[in-house]
């Protein structure tokens, strides 16, 4: 009887060995799943934070490009207000004015060939036409030497 009771205890021990692993086979399937949710969770993790510094990075770019559409538009505002109101130097031009007439004047007498009668009411017409350009623009008797002109 001893040896069916030693084949007995060899037995169960061989039994029992199975069960334990089985359940260490079982446990350790469990626990590579499990880590297999942890390194899924960390790779989400990671990718929230290189999302995040995306986040910020194309933020900044926002903010840049805002304040460059802010200076851009500090430009456009000052070149506008340049074109609405521009300085018009009106001696400077009554000078060149004149030149330009003295030169038609130089270049009907000299280089037309008319009638007396016909380059004096020529001569005239010019200076009509000089004097009526000069009126339209208010330039007829300035004493200052630049006009502001505006948007209206």
């Amino acid at each position: 009887m001893g040896e069916a009771e030693f084949w007995m205890i060899i037995f169960a021990g061989f039994v029992v060995y199975i069960i334990w692993g089985l359940v260490f086979d079982f446990v350790m399937k469990e626990f590579e799943n499990i880590d297999k949710i942890r390194a899924f969770i960390r790779g989400k993790k990671e990718n929230l934070l290189d999302l995040e510094k995306l986040k910020t990075e194309y933020t900044n770019k926002i903010n840049d490009f805002k304040q460059q559409i802010v200076t851009a538009n500090g430009r456009i505002s000052e070149l506008q207000s340049k074109i609405d109101g521009f300085v018009f130097p009106v001696k400077e031009y009554l000078h060149y004015h004149h030149q330009y007439k003295e030169g038609w004047f130089q270049a009907i007498n000299t280089e037309i060939a008319l009638a007396h009668k016909e380059k004096t009411e020529l001569l005239e017409s010019c200076e009509l036409h000089s004097e009526e350009h000069l009126s339209k623009l208010n330039l007829v008797d300035p004493d200052f030497q630049h006009l502001v002109y505006s948007k209206n």
